[in-house]
């Protein structure tokens, strides 16, 4: 079922990558927290009131999902700002299509590989027994938090040195670079004492 869903999962960050691009990382995040609350509400309604188990779950995420990237796909449709979207205009540039799959495909095989040895770890976890595989899932989740943070830098620098490279501004794609090197590594630092002082109480 997570397969079935994984279409619409990569239309929304397709999506929400275009809204970056343009410097609105708002539009997105409201989408993504109305997405979340109507997940929650379709979990409930499919475990509890349609007893359903995991498929259920399943379910309401994939809807979730779909609903968030069609809420998307209509805002940038009507979109009167920077960029709009044009069912009719829509080709297929062939430069433009090599251009991305040069630079996606390295990343893409980079996260492969990630995934990948994530899961050679997991399946070495799995073989020491529950208490090992609770506390690892425990230690996953706090990992997740402290990723997030990380990550926001780097979506930001992402979105920053692309504008600034599409406008020929090479000197401020370097700047933006250092300063989000600089901010990561503050923000490394405050979050990796924060998880140590605290790991005991969010791990309970």
């Amino acid at each position: 079922m997570y397969l079935l869903g994984l279409p619409v999962i990569l239309l929304y960050n397709f999506l929400s990558a275009v809204f970056r691009s343009v410097g609105d990382t708002k539009t997105p995040l409201i989408v993504l927290a109305l997405s979340g609350c109507l997940n929650v509400l379709l979990n409930l309604f499919f475990v509890i009131v349609l007893k359903m188990t995991v498929n259920g779950v399943a379910i309401a995420t994939v809807i979730s999902n779909a609903i968030s990237s069609i809420v998307l796909f209509i805002v940038l449709m009507k979109s009167d700002k920077y960029i709009k979207l044009s069912l009719r205009e829509l080709r297929i540039d062939k430069r433009v299509l090599g251009q991305i799959l040069e630079i996606g495909l390295p990343a893409g095989l980079q996260s492969a590989v990630f995934a990948i040895s994530n899961i050679i770890i997991q399946a070495a976890i799995n073989s020491l027994g529950t208490i090992v595989i609770a506390a690892s899932s425990a230690a996953f989740n706090i990992e997740v938090i402290a990723y997030d943070v990380f990550n926001s830098f780097s979506q930001a620098c992402t979105t920053f040195v692309g504008q600034n490279y599409g406008a020929g501004k090479l000197d401020r794609c370097k700047k933006t670079l250092l300063l989000s090197i600089a901010e990561d590594t503050i923000a490394t630092a405050v979050t990796i004492g924060l998880v140590l002082f605290s790991g005991r109480f969010l791990l309970s």
